[in-house]
């Protein structure tokens, strides 16, 4: 990405990060919440991994046909200029690979390394290919195809490796069973709305009010953050399949360990990327991004509170309050977008990356309540 963003620079780069943020968005309906339920389940019963995986994976390829449609028509009916248009549209391929890609759910059978290995796998089958087919703007059209390129590969690595134990999983039709986990999986589909509004709403909106330059310098500013934040999610992922499989007693005393954990290598992170980041932005990214720095300065704030909310959002996943986590991030996100649609046009981008932070102080707050609320005889956050 960084090499990416030196070689088009802040206007192409900011039309990928805009097309990347509605592939996420459109990603959301092609999981619709069956990646956190397929972890909690398979790790409950690892011997049924075939089974369940079969079934999620026919249900996601069929989501991703229906949403790789409406993205195109939306990118068609709403794009602000034909080469925003001609390019975002292109990354509706991305889709059905992010459908057949097992992911986290090989989670509950212990094979964490298989998804380091198909992400190391991914990230240097983009890396490479934007080294060797993206020299500059006109070579902007390729991006979509090597992010294609990249999931196929995430995706190839972790089927490979779990089929030597459970054989090659294959989408399966089920549609009773389709129909069960819909329903099941609905709070979350809506909560990772809600998530992709605070996460990525502030993106949509720059390129509306603002354009594709300014999504840019936005998204450089970002990505240090969105780094650390996703370490955080691969850590409260990974804590999901151990909380899951814990007994009472020892899944209150586990989670209070990861926050503790978390928190404690988040500050210090966040205190050193707000010092230096005037500095730390045009380094990394060139002398056409500086106006990022004190973006970056604020947005790494996010980075500590994140290393709380998680945690406590997936242990109110493993204990069913799937509902409950829907809630707060519906509010959060009701927030984020009130607030973004309010400061981005009056105060710019630094309006955005303070929206973004009081978006997540509230979502901490609420998952916070929620833990400590949790029904008797168990709540979550029960002091030692």
């Amino acid at each position: 990405m960084l090499l990416l963003a030196r070689r088009l620079g802040p206007s192409d780069f900011g039309i990928v990060s805009f097309a990347l943020s509605l592939v996420g968005w459109f990603g959301l309906v092609v999981d619709s919440g069956t990646e956190l339920l397929s972890v909690r389940d398979i790790a409950r019963e690892p011997h049924r991994f075939r089974e369940l995986a079969d079934r999620v994976l026919g249900l996601r390829l069929v989501l991703s046909i229906v949403a790789g449609g409406i993205f195109v028509g939306a990118v068609e009916v709403f794009a602000q200029s034909s080469r925003v248009r001609d390019t975002v549209v292109l990354f509706a391929v991305v889709l059905p690979a992010l459908a057949l890609n097992l992911r986290w759910m090989v989670l509950g059978v212990r094979s964490a390394k298989a998804v380091a290995a198909g992400n190391v796998a991914a990230r240097a089958v983009l890396a490479l290919g934007i080294l060797a087919f993206v020299h500059g703007s006109p070579d902007l059209h390729r991006v979509p195809f090597l992010e294609l390129a990249a999931e196929l590969a995430y995706a190839v690595v972790i089927g490979a490796a779990v089929a030597r134990h459970f054989g090659l999983a294959r989408p399966r039709v089920d549609v009773a069973a389709w129909i069960a986990t819909l329903r099941e999986s609905l709070p979350l589909l809506v909560n990772a709305f809600a998530r992709a509004a605070f996460y990525s709403f502030d993106v949509v909106a720059i390129e509306l009010f603002l354009g594709p330059r300014k999504v840019g310098l936005y998204t450089a500013a970002s990505k240090p953050v969105l780094f650390c934040t996703g370490a955080v999610g691969l850590f409260s992922i990974a804590f999901l399949s151990s909380f899951s499989a814990a007994r009472d007693a020892d899944a209150a005393q586990l989670l209070r360990k990861a926050l503790r954990t978390s928190f404690a290598v988040c500050v210090p992170v966040a205190v050193a990327l707000s010092s230096v980041s005037v500095l730390l932005v045009p380094f990394v990214f060139g002398h056409r991004y500086a106006d990022a720095g004190g973006i970056l300065a604020i947005l790494a704030w996010r980075i500590p509170i994140v290393a709380l909310s998680s945690p406590l959002g997936s242990a109110l996943v493993a204990a069913g309050r799937q509902r409950t986590l829907m809630r707060n991030n519906v509010i959060a996100a009701v927030v984020v977008i009130g607030g973004d649609l309010l400061a981005i046009p009056l105060v710019g981008l630094a309006g955005a990356a303070v929206v973004s932070l009081l978006g997540s102080l509230v979502v901490l707050a609420l998952n916070g309540r929620a833990a400590r609320s949790a029904p008797a005889p168990s709540p979550l956050l029960r002091s030692p």
